[in-house]
């Protein structure tokens, strides 16, 4: 991940833990994992959360309820809101959704972790 103004040390370091236990999680399963939002447009501040988006092969209420846990983890270690947004391949692939601003927004122009 590149560093941003946005993001001080403790943020990159929380991302950075996130980000390697999500991938360790889902493994081949995962197929994207983007920061997004206000921390990537610089226009966050302090109280900003770090939007972070996941996409896996299939989506399920386990696999759910472990990114939560992971991110209260991270997020009580760090001090820091990792919000994470999370899509399945079949959603995340939907032309519909491809229109989308949120899709602009977050996949277009977020940073691959």
């Amino acid at each position: 991940m590149s560093t941003l103004k946005s993001l001080s040390t403790n943020e990159q370091n929380a991302i950075n833990e996130f980000s390697n236990k999500i991938k360790q999680t889902l493994g081949s399963g995962l197929l994207e994992i983007r920061l997004f939002g206000s921390k990537i447009k610089e226009s966050s501040d302090h109280h900003s959360d770090i939007d972070i988006l996941i996409v896996a092969e299939t989506i399920d209420n386990n696999i759910k309820d472990t990114i939560f846990d992971i991110a209260v983890d991270v997020n009580l270690n760090y001090d820091v809101l990792i919000a994470p947004v999370i899509y399945d391949n079949k959603r995340y692939s939907d032309p519909t959704f491809k229109q989308t601003h949120f899709f602009h927004e977050a996949c277009r122009k977020g940073i691959p972790l």
